[in-house]
């Protein structure tokens, strides 16, 4: 280390002045993401809230709606740049929104660590959460009119678009959130999941998230099958069989790795029933990207969705395919005109439909929805 020599106020000074560090010695971006509200392009007004990213992270987020972790790559990574890059992962919640979880690989860095290049995620589209729609269907003069058509026909994607008619909208509620995220173009069709051998148990308490069960023996169970796992039908779920740990004879108690976390929490002891497939559907396609927590799926229609009762698959290439069940955006109104459609969102606005009923004229409503839990509307028959 070399001696410098100075003068200031008339003395001679000397010291040794550290080396200059490098780049990444500094705190710093390593990965973040713009979010904004899908449904105005704007960013949403409350800051998001970090729910997971590893602990060695800093973690930030800006009233703008930038997110990201932060630290000092130097301290995080090793030189010379590993190969492959590392990945990175982090979730975050905005008070009205879909929770996001961001994965993906680090840019490579041949200058590191004199040099660093954080990974940017792009702009992310926040999704609302869904709203519950509910209320009463009226004629011209108060009488409640039961036995009538409610439909979701129409939809407006952006907040400041009403213009022209809205588009025809094939609509579906599932009664699990989306395991993955789904692309545009990806498949879905009905395909009905039956209980296809006796019904075994499990052997330990699972929570959400939980990727492997342990069951009470694995008799008849094959890698690709489904299973059926919970007893209410609104919550029902169908986990794929991944791998089956056959270090014991098949009456024993076995462990049984999933395609996909599970969704739901389940107590010891509750039934989990072995499953087949029965005929596949016609194949739909999802119009617009959906993610990982979506519920609402639009698509290019709704072929076979009204003949063949059943499960739904959803599937994209190199993903392994989910199964839900799933509910129309269609319903009819009770004997005191009461109506209730399942929770709908990714869209704006919509369009109202009810026809029947004994009226001679249908009649629309367009319908905001704002991330809310629920809206309740009165349709009236003119």
């Amino acid at each position: 280390m070399s001696v410098v020599q100075t003068v200031v106020a008339g003395q001679e000074w000397e010291f040794n002045p550290e080396p200059r560090q490098h780049n990444s010695a500094n705190w710093q971006v390593i990965a973040f993401a713009q979010a904004i509200d899908e449904q105005t392009g704007l960013p949403p007004r409350q800051r998001a809230l970090f729910t997971q990213h590893p602990a060695r992270f800093g973690s930030t987020a800006s009233a703008g709606g930038l997110v990201g972790l932060t630290g000092q790559p130097q301290m995080l990574f090793s030189d010379p740049w590993p190969v492959p890059s590392p990945d990175i992962e982090f979730s975050f919640a905005v008070p009205g929104f879909l929770p996001v979880t961001l994965a993906g690989g680090l840019p490579a860095q041949p200058g590191f660590p004199g040099t660093f290049a954080p990974l940017d995620f792009g702009t992310i589209g926040l999704h609302r959460t869904p709203t519950s729609l509910e209320g009463v269907l009226v004629d011209a003069i108060g009488n409640t009119v039961a036995g009538a058509n409610v439909a979701v026909t129409r939809g407006w994607r952006r907040i400041d678009d009403l213009s022209g008619p809205g588009q025809p909208v094939s609509g579906v509620t599932l009664s699990r959130p989306l395991a993955v995220d789904r692309p545009a173009g990806a498949g879905v069709r009905v395909l009905p999941i039956a209980p296809a051998a006796p019904t075994k148990m499990l052997v330990r308490a699972i929570s959400p998230g939980a990727r492997q069960i342990t069951l009470s023996d694995r008799a008849g169970l094959n890698v690709g099958d489904p299973l059926i796992l919970g007893a209410d039908s609104e919550r029902r779920e169908y986990p794929t069989i991944q791998s089956i740990d056959t270090s014991y004879s098949a009456d024993q108690p076995a462990k049984i790795a999933l395609e996909y976390p599970i969704a739901g929490s389940y107590l010891a002891n509750s039934d989990v029933t072995p499953a087949s497939y029965g005929a596949a559907g016609p194949v739909n396609l999802i119009d617009f990207a959906a993610r990982t927590s979506d519920t609402s799926l639009l698509l290019d229609g709704l072929n076979g969705f009204g003949v063949l009762p059943g499960q739904l698959q959803i599937s994209s290439p190199g993903i392994p395919d989910e199964h839900h069940d799933w509910t129309p955006w269609t319903t009819l109104s009770g004997a005191e005109g009461e109506w209730r459609l399942p929770a709908v969102h990714r869209l704006a606005h919509i369009e109202l439909s009810a026809s029947g009923g004994g009226q001679p004229t249908p009649t629309l409503q367009t319908v905001t929805l704002n991330g809310l839990p629920s809206a309740s509307v009165t349709l009236v028959f003119e």
